[in-house]
């Protein structure tokens, strides 16, 4: 089975209609209609009740659902959490100062820090 069949699937049932879930995809109506017969096929299951008013899910189509719910946000979750960790700033800094700088500006300085990259230690010596 192909997670892009399934993506696609999601788009038809969300928008009720091939031309809708074309326009989501960014891909053709034809395009979508032969990748949602490909899943069908794959699975040896209708998904779909073509009907006047749309799309609308069989009771195997509403099983596929919570499934294919799952591997999306699965998907989502994979690229939030390692998107960019190569590129994160970690580790620890030693700033040395005076007292008087420290609480005017190094401070400051510090929590702006934290909270943009959360994984920098800072040890301050004054």
């Amino acid at each position: 089975m192909n997670w892009d069949d399934t993506r696609i699937f999601l788009a038809i049932q969300r928008e009720r209609s091939l031309r809708g879930a074309a326009r989501s995809v960014a891909l053709d109506q034809a395009t979508v209609g032969r990748r949602l017969a490909a899943l069908e096929r794959a699975l040896g299951a209708t998904l779909f009740l073509r009907t006047s008013n749309g799309y609308v899910l069989t009771p195997v189509g509403e099983i596929a659902l919570r499934a294919a719910e799952k591997m999306e946000q699965s998907a989502n979750d994979l690229v939030r959490q390692t998107q960019g960790v190569d590129e994160r700033l970690a580790g620890e800094v030693r700033v040395t100062t005076t007292d008087t700088i420290a609480l005017e500006f190094v401070m400051s300085a510090i929590r702006s820090l934290h909270a943009e990259h959360p994984n920098v230690r800072v040890l301050l010596d004054t």
